[in-house]
Parts: C-alpha cells; sequence; structure tokens
C-alpha cells in the first residue's frame, strides 16, 4: 500500500484468520524489513509489535515504511498463515493532485530546461571546434616531423654513401 505521511494506517493479522476458522488460540509473531518492499525473508528481523494482532500508525511517518509480515500459527505451532504488507510513505507534499497546477510546474520547469539547453549548445558547439582544432594541429605536426626526419635520414644516407 502506499500512503502519504501524517495518514492512520492499521494493518490487521488475524481478521481474515478469524473470519475463516473462528477465535481459537493464535500464536502471533511480526517480522520487518525497513525501508524495502520485499518477501526475502532473509532481510526480515523479529520485530515487536505494540499490539499483538494488529499494527496501527497514528500518524504514520516516512521512517515507518517497509514490509511488515505476520505469522499466524495455531495451539500446535503449525503456521496457519503469513501475511505481508509492503507500505510505502510519500511525504505530504509530494503528492498533488491538482492536474493545473501540476501542469504548469512541469511547463516552467521545461521552460527552465529549455532556456538552460541553449547555452549547453553553444558551450558544446565551442568545444567541439576546439577539439577538431587540436586534433588537426597535431595530425599537421606529426606529419610534419615525419617529412623532417625522412629529409635528415636521406641526408645521412647520401653522406655515408659518398664516402
Amino acid at each position: 500500500m502506499t500512503v502519504t505521511s501524517g495518514q492512520r494506517v492499521e494493518i490487521d493479522c488475524l481478521a481474515e484468520v478469524i473470519e475463516t476458522m473462528g477465535k481459537l488460540s493464535w500464536r502471533v509473531t511480526w517480522r520487518h524489513v525497513k525501508g524495502v518492499i520485499s518477501s526475502d525473508n532473509s532481510l526480515f528481523v523479529r520485530w515487536k509489535a505494540p499490539h499483538l494482532d494488529r499494527v496501527i500508525f497514528d500518524p504514520i511517518a516516512e521512517k515507518d515504511a517497509g514490509t511488515y509480515q505476520c505469522d499466524v500459527q495455531d495451539v500446535n505451532f503449525r503456521r496457519v498463515k503469513i501475511i505481508y504488507w509492503g507500505i510505502r510513505v510519500l511525504p505530504q507534499e509530494f503528492l498533488n493532485l491538482d492536474y493545473d497546477s501540476a501542469l504548469a510546474q512541469w511547463q516552467s520547469r521545461d521552460q527552465q530546461n529549455q532556456t538552460v539547453s541553449e547555452p549547453l549548445k553553444e558551450s558544446k558547439a565551442v568545444l567541439f571546434m576546439v577539439l577538431m582544432s587540436l586534433t588537426l594541429a597535431s595530425c599537421t605536426t606529426g606529419l610534419l616531423l615525419l617529412v623532417i626526419y625522412c629529409s635528415v635520414k636521406r641526408r645521412k644516407r647520401r653522406h655515408f654513401d659518398k664516402q
């Protein structure tokens, strides 16, 4: 379930079991994974619930997000049911159901991104030109050094051949 902080949230472990099997003696244990929605048993740690059969968050806070697991066992310690509740808690200001306001915010962000992207395009073009100039200069320098090297080598060879 996804809720906003400040709401009242209640998760009931025995309601379904009592409804289907009647009021018998039940053993209830709770386990919890903080901040993660998961059914991976290796992540859970034992958790002491304030009430045996249910958990009430009033008000719920972002720190309460995570997965809650309830194990129900009968009097003979046979597992009757395992129940998982994944709870996401959003901050109150996160949820804005006013479409017009949200659209206006989206459009203003889009306009801000466009005005920021224009100078960015210009700086990318300048950077590209500088890199191309450096590449061209290094190629030219390399060719010039190769010509000088070959010229010196020829002169040495001619000088050696004359002797």
